[in-house]
């Protein structure tokens, strides 16, 4: 059957640009624009118009053809711009241009009425002859953006949009045989397909069934409802609520499984919109993604559905929820979001109708039964997929549950016991048995490794063992000096805790410290950070004199801003710690209020539904209370102890002063006594001996000597009943560290090594007086001292010079270069746990590569361990030889290790800052003088003498050389025996050399360029080196084209090294370095990362690895040279 065709005029409307171009669309598709000259905007409309698809031709030809009497018509329409802010929302008249249809009626020679098209935003009515054309559309069409919510885009077309005239086009249309068109169009199909998935590719990721997945325990009813929800006709798009963890993504990973034949794309709202920049080019990208969807069936996957509305639309933020709510709710696309209730919640206000439109499963989290089953059912799984990994012993399961469930309380069951498992796993992933399989973990293993991750000791987790209130304190008393009773309080509170006798829902404890100011109250609170948590630092400290406004509570708890609150945020960040609320009277009233629901529930809940638990948390109040009236009595009788009496009035204090309900919160009320002097002067011990280990003292060798008898002077006259600790600090500040800091000051470097004495006024100090610098007289007589001549300055110049070295690794080490090979070892370490995880190839590396991973991880580790071991080393003799120059013993001697150390430390360095480089099996270099024959000899022979020092093989190859069985120009090879004893003789002016081994590429590429030596041979001679290749073995046609030896050229500029002969001293790019001439062999590498540093650091010489060549190329704009290319 050959073709058909059909011939017909349509109306088409015409808008004439200012540069004389046109713009040309059919009256029903303005969408179908043709733009350029008159002629080609008619013929290509015609032709994309005959193209018409054959299935869709009946309907399109019926709407393309029209009656006689079409006309243009300008309606003046008043908008009213509500979506406007402030004085732009004022309305805006335009005029819009329409096309008006008479409705042909056969049995009337007038029509009854008018279709009237609207091109500029697709739109349609019909407007009876009995009413008035323009104020009827005028009307109508003044309220069409509003419903139809035109954006910033659409208003722009709708203001300025203004067709000029009607033009009449002819289109022929061609119809096809059926087989030939169904042929066609499944060829078409398949393009748009094959398309549509490529767009997803470039946006979100394919979640693929799994042949052995992992176990779904106590889901089945939710995913029996997923399942019917997705298998619906109706495309209903679905919203999985619920905590983090609780296993909203087990739950579509399980269903994807179940359903191979669906396909489900994984993308986010970062995706979506990633690389789109320009005005539009997010919607754009969005709307190829939906349509991609649409095309395929395909389902988008949501893993953080709550992103999309992050950011504000009004505030000029991506709003992709608006992008996607017409194909959602129109059912066109099928979306599965995860989100939380409180994103729910977010979302929910942000967009209603999209979120209105999905259908909600709410996924609970777990019970602790379920979840140890499911927790099992995992240990199995890991079991029998991941053999050769640690394993999880059944029996520790529900001591893993029962942590998590005390400990973690910002997840849910059953994620977070299965992560938990997991990161244990991780954790021992090198712990093998005695056969090399992965290793049975248990109860034991698992305490310790969350005892690392939180610091809460294992006494404390683990039931089984004890702990004894002496015990606790003895701990706390490290830091502490007097209260005794407080201190046993305290410890008595860590024990209930430790027994699980308090409420479970309450925090680790409650406490209120009351007592005189400077008498250990914050001092305890860090003891029981340091004892609980690990650290001191686990201690959250905020003076509530702070927050006695109105607005203290949103401050500090968080409110409806949107922001957590001082107290919240530093809870969430550190849930296992301290939390100090220093005088805690001064609070405002507000905050009284939430501290009970803390104190009572160990959870507060702001006005965005955020919860911050404080079950992990001891909470300490501090108070002053009752100390004004320390001195009244009480009138309790002369019977009654006198510490007694104080423990009595503090309470009435407190009890006064705060609600009964907040009283009954706390577990302890803890008296704090003042200080007696014989405590006062412990303090003063301590104070002092903190006091010497300052950085102003110990950085400059200073000793502090402080005699018995004006320790307790200090002690005595600091002393404050009413003040504490705090005065006798002060009292310290200002009569022994302020004169010590002006005697110091202006001494200068001359009490570098010195000593301060501290004595009363009649003690004589048993020293030399012309060794005194200066003297201060007070309560105490405080005079600076220099160190004995003898040991002095050699031990202070020892340590300025050993802090030299540190100083030089730490910068270095924290090159970038360094930095990024530590960095790579780290991400070498995240795919090999993620490999090793998996099994048969699932995690998508074959064995070869794990291997090559493997081993680069191996060597890039052994190159970061040994630099940062000799940074260490270098650490450990600075603090050793300050402490010797405080003790004033000799120890000059620490020196010479270090020197050596560092020396080390440089050559490993050079071969850290390479690691990242291909090391290629060798390098052939040319090396030609004009006439200083022994310069190329001796630079021969420290290059082959440095290739033997690394187990190198090198050889030699003279030009024009003769020998039987080998082909010229270069003669045979000849080892370093031979050159040096035939070299010399020989005298050549070029040779050729190499040196074969891994990595000699990178050290002796290095060796390019201008070589100077002086007093070798009269006058200075030079030599030049070039980089020929990166290998050592060649074929017979390339040993053909390797070059000549090239012209002589002119020794100008500054050279790569110069090395003075009669002084033996090498200088390496305009720096003398440490390795001599004779010792340049063994420690080159030294040398070279000179080289290297001042190449890196653009000190003249420009560096770069040419990857294509393999090589260091070198620019010298000094000496105009350009080295490291192939000659």
């Amino acid at each position: 059957m050959s073709d058909t065709k059909l011939e017909f005029t349509t109306l088409a409307l015409r808008r004439t640009m200012a540069s004389d171009y046109a713009e040309l669309s059919p009256i029903v598709a303005p969408q179908v624009t043709a733009y350029g000259s008159e002629d080609w905007t008619r013929t290509e409309l015609s032709l994309a118009l005959s193209e018409l698809p054959d299935e869709a031709r009946p309907a399109t030809v019926a709407r393309l053809v029209f009656p006689d009497g079409v006309r243009l018509e300008e309606v003046e329409v008043e908008f009213a711009r509500t979506e406007l802010q402030g004085r732009l929302a004022r309305p805006q008249k335009a005029t819009i241009t329409v096309v008006v249809v008479p409705e042909p009626r056969a049995e009337a020679p007038e029509p009854s009425g008018h279709w009237v098209f609207v091109p500029v935003i697709d739109h349609a009515c019909y407007v009876s002859t009995k009413e008035d054309l323009k104020k009827r559309l005028a009307k109508e069409l003044s309220v069409l953006p509003a419903a139809l919510a035109l954006e910033l885009d659409g208003w722009k077309r709708l203001m300025t949009w203004t067709p000029t005239s009607l033009e009449p086009l002819e289109v022929e249309l061609v119809t096809t045989p059926l087989a030939q068109a169904q042929g066609r169009k499944a060829l078409a199909d398949a393009e748009r397909k094959r398309q549509a998935r490529a767009t997803l590719e470039s946006a979100a990721r394919l979640v693929k069934p799994v042949s052995d997945p992992p176990p779904l325990v106590g889901r089945g009813e939710l995913l029996d409802e997923l399942s019917r929800v997705l298998e619906h006709r109706g495309k209903r798009s679905i919203l999985l609520v619920g905590d983090e963890a609780a296993g909203k993504s087990a739950l579509v990973e399980a269903w994807v499984t179940q359903h191979p034949q669906r396909q489900v794309w994984a993308t986010s709202a970062s995706e979506l919109v990633a690389g789109a920049s320009g005005l539009g080019e997010w919607q754009q990208r969005v709307a190829n993604v939906l349509a991609a969807a649409e095309t395929l069936g395909a389902i988008l996957y949501f893993d953080d559905f709550g992103a999309l509305f992050a950011d504000r639309p009004a505030e000029g933020g991506v709003d992709i929820g608006a992008a996607i709510r017409r194909h959602v709710v129109d059912g066109r696309v099928c979306v599965i979001g995860e989100l939380t209730a409180v994103a729910l919640d977010r979302a929910e206000r942000q967009d209603v109708s999209l979120i209105g439109s999905m259908l909600r499963v709410h996924v609970p989290p777990t019970d602790p039964a379920t979840t140890i089953e499911a927790c099992k059912a995992w240990a199995q799984y890991w079991l029998n997929t991941q053999p050769q990994r640690p394993q999880i012993a059944p029996a520790m399961v529900p001591t893993a549950v029962d942590l998590a469930r005390r400990y973690l309380p910002y997840r849910a069951f059953p994620g977070k016991a299965v992560r938990l498992l997991e990161e244990l796993r991780v954790a021992h992933d090198a712990s093998r048995d005695e056969s090399g399989a992965g290793r049975m973990l248990g109860d034991a293993d698992l305490y310790a490794a969350f005892s690392w991750a939180t610091g809460i000791p294992i006494q404390l987790l683990d039931e089984t063992r004890s702990i004894a209130a002496d015990d606790v304190v003895t701990q706390l008393r490290r830091r502490m000096v007097g209260q005794d009773a407080a201190v046993r309080r305290v410890a008595e509170a860590i024990c209930v805790a430790k027994a699980r006798l308090a409420p479970a829902d309450k925090p680790l404890a409650s406490l209120l410290f009351v007592g005189p100011s400077g008498v250990g109250k914050t001092e305890l609170a860090r003891s029981v950070a340091a004892y609980l948590f690990g650290t001191p630092d686990k201690m959250v400290r905020l003076d509530m004199s702070e927050y006695t406004d109105p607005w203290a509570a949103e401050r500090l708890f968080g409110g409806t801003s949107g922001e957590d609150g001082r107290l919240t945020a530093a809870v969430k960040s550190q849930p296992f710690g301290v939390v100090l609320l220093d005088e805690i009277e001064k609070a405002h009233p507000s905050v009284f209020d939430l501290l009970l629901q803390v104190l009572g529930e160990a959870r507060l809940t702001d006005g965005r539904g955020r919860t911050t638990y404080f079950h992990n948390s001891l909470i300490v109040l501090t108070s002053n209370l009752g100390t004004r009236s320390a001195k009244g009595r009480l009138g309790l009788g002369p019977d009654e102890p006198e510490r007694d009496r104080e423990d009595r009035r503090y309470r009435d204090a407190v009890l006064a002063a705060f609600r009964p309900e907040l009283v009954n919160r706390l577990d302890q009320i803890v008296v704090f006594h003042p200080l007696e002097p014989a405590e006062i002067a412990k303090v003063a011990d301590i104070a002092i001996a903190r006091l010497a280990e300052r950085r102003g003292l110990t950085q400059s060798g200073v000793l502090l000597d402080i005699s018995p008898a004006a320790l307790a002077r200090l002690a005595e006259t600091g002393f404050s009943a009413e003040l504490g600790a705090r005065a006798l600090r002060r009292h310290l500040d200002a009569s022994l560290l302020a004169p010590a800091a002006r005697l110091l000051a202006r001494a200068g470097a001359d009490g570098h090594g010195g000593t301060l004495t501290v004595r009363t006024p009649d003690e004589e100090v048993q020293r030399d007086k012309g060794a005194r610098i200066a003297v201060h007289e007070g309560d105490v007589h405080v005079a600076l001292w220099r160190r004995a001549a003898s040991t002095g300055k050699r031990m202070v110049r020892s340590a300025l010079a050993l802090g030299e070295l540190r100083r030089d690794t730490d910068r270095e080490l924290a090159r970038p270069g360094a930095t990024a090979v530590r960095d790579r070892i780290g991400e070498l370490e995240a795919t090999l746990a993620t490999a090793a995880h998996k099994k048969d190839g699932k995690s998508g590396l074959p064995g070869s590569e794990i291997a090559r991973l493997s081993t680069d991880h191996a060597r890039l580790s052994a190159l970061w361990t040994t630099c940062a071991s000799a940074q260490g080393e270098l650490r450990t003799a600075e603090e050793l030889c300050l402490e010797a120059l405080a003790k004033d013993i000799d120890a000059v001697d620490l020196i010479d290790s270090a020197i050596a150390q560092r020396q080390k430390f440089r050559r490993d360095l050079f071969w850290l800052l390479v690691g990242m480089r291909p090391q290629r099996p060798g390098i052939t270099m040319l090396v030609h003088t004009p006439d200083a024959r022994p310069a190329l000899f001796a630079w021969v022979k420290l290059v082959l003498e440095a290739a033997s020092h690394h187990g190198w093989r090198g050889s030699v190859h003279l030009w024009g050389e003769q020998q039987a069985g080998w082909k010229p120009p270069w003669g045979p090879p000849h080892d370093r025996a031979w050159a040096e004893k035939s070299l010399v003789a020989a005298g050549p002016t070029a040779a050729l050399v190499r040196i074969a081994g891994t990595g000699a590429d990178l050290l002796f590429g290095l060796e390019a360029g201008l070589h100077r030596f002086v007093g070798l041979a009269g006058e200075p001679c030079h030599v030049w080196v070039d980089l020929l290749e990166p290998k050592t073995e060649f074929t017979d046609e390339e040993w053909q084209v390797l070059p000549p030896p090239p012209q002589p050229r002119a020794a100008r500029g500054t050279p790569m090294r110069e090395v003075t002969i009669g002084a033996n001293r090498v200088t390496t790019a305009g720096e003398e370095v440490d390795p001599t001439w004779t010792e340049l062999p063994r420690r080159l590498a030294e040398a070279a990362v000179t080289r290297l540093l001042s190449a890196l650091d653009h000190k003249g010489h420009n560096c770069r690895y040419d990857e294509d060549d393999k090589l260091w190329v070198y620019d010298n704009p000094l000496s105009a040279l350009t080295q490291g290319d192939k000659p």
